[in-house]
């Protein structure tokens, strides 16, 4: 009686069957890794004539700019005390060195009223009027002098003072605050004609509270 054998593989082989499937595997999956390593090899390729193109547009771009003969008229200025005199170039500047001499500088403007006898006796005007649009109210009790502290607590950028011309001649003097400036406004409001009175020549604005 003839007995047929029996295989069990690795285990009355003595192979590790385990090892020699995942060899056989990675041999198979060898040509799929060979590709995605030339596909990294080609996207960094791809990256690195990017920044180069992008290089050479801006090389581009400067050596048009150098193509234009402006380009090469550089100047820069410079003042000895820019508190007073600043100074800027353009492409068409000729090199030198300058001096300024100033001759007058500017002055704030000034208005002077008319002329009264005293200046702590009521004038007896009463209303309102606007310095640079602030409001300033006058009473029939008001001196000259009244009038300037009045002026001058309206932080209208106008300082007011009062200039004795002689021992019975007496002005309201105005003065802008900022020198070179645009000057001041001067305007009557609500119907008052208290700076008309004072001897100011200004227009008239309808003023309501």
């Amino acid at each position: 009686m003839l007995t047929q054998g029996l295989s069990f593989g690795g285990l009355a082989s003595g192979l590790d069957t385990k090892q020699i499937i995942e060899q056989l595997m990675a041999i198979e999956h060898r040509p799929v890794d060979m590709l995605a390593q030339r596909q990294n090899h080609y996207e960094d390729l791809l990256e690195a004539w990017r920044e180069v193109n992008s290089k050479l547009l801006s090389l581009k771009s400067v050596a048009e700019n150098l193509s234009e003969l402006s380009a090469f008229h550089l100047y820069s200025s410079s003042s000895e005390d820019e508190d007073i005199v600043t100074l800027s170039t353009t492409t068409d500047a000729q090199p030198g060195s300058h001096s300024i001499r100033v001759l007058q500088l500017a002055q704030p403007e000034k208005l002077a009223s008319a002329a009264f006898s005293d200046s702590s006796e009521a004038l007896g005007l009463s209303g309102e009027f606007l310095v640079n649009g602030k409001v300033v109210n006058v009473e029939s009790t008001y001196s000259l002098l009244d009038i300037r502290d009045a002026i001058n607590n309206a932080d209208a950028d106008v300082t007011a003072s009062v200039l004795a011309v002689d021992d019975d001649t007496y002005q309201l003097i105005l003065s802008a605050d900022d020198p070179g400036s645009d000057g001041f406004d001067l305007l009557d409001a609500s119907g008052s004609d208290v700076l008309q009175s004072l001897g100011f020549s200004v227009g008239t604005e309808t003023w309501k509270n």
